[in-house]
């Protein structure tokens, strides 16, 4: 910025939640597909997150203590059915406001690694895996493309369950 000059107004946000649905970042949860009250007095600290599976195991990402996330889970099963990812965010004392957003959630046994992107444009194969470009075979995620031009990332939630995104080009 040049000297002075002074900073823009941050823009105002909506009066919303403010949920996080990705593991590094926030959004507001007005990306959520299902936003809810809970009520869960035994829950400790001030934000759980969780991924429940196609299986309707479910995975916890974040919490303090061990408590049975079951609240949460009812909550937003009354609109969504697994898998999605729900953030609960305490509004008071024993009150949650919960968020959920869909995932595609898939078994895809073998896949290296942890975090693996594939790029597929006009012929061209791009595979990065854990960060290092692989030219090895991937045929379960070159078949998520269906023959477009695509990028497929895939992100190991445990064991052989991955969260899956195709975007097309």
């Amino acid at each position: 910025m040049a000297p002075g000059q002074e900073e823009p107004p941050v823009p105002a946000q909506p009066d919303t939640v403010g949920l996080p649905f990705q593991r590094g970042g926030y959004v507001p949860a007005l990306g959520a597909e299902f936003v809810g009250a809970v009520d869960a007095p035994g829950i400790a600290g001030d934000r759980v997150q969780f991924v429940t599976l196609p299986d309707g195991g479910v995975l916890v990402e974040d919490e303090r203590g061990d408590e049975e996330l079951a609240p949460f889970a009812d909550a937003v099963e009354e609109k969504l059915q697994p898998p999605y990812r729900a953030i609960g965010a305490r509004q008071g004392e024993g009150r949650w406001s919960v968020g959920a957003v869909p995932l595609d959630v898939r078994a895809l046994p073998g896949l290296p690694g942890d975090a693996i992107t594939l790029a597929l444009r006009g012929g061209e194969r791009t595979l990065v895996v854990d960060d290092e470009e692989s030219t090895d075979p991937l045929p379960q995620l070159d078949e998520l493309a269906e023959g477009r031009d695509a990028v497929v990332t895939a992100e190991r939630l445990e064991g052989d369950w991955w969260e899956v995104r195709v975007d097309l080009l």
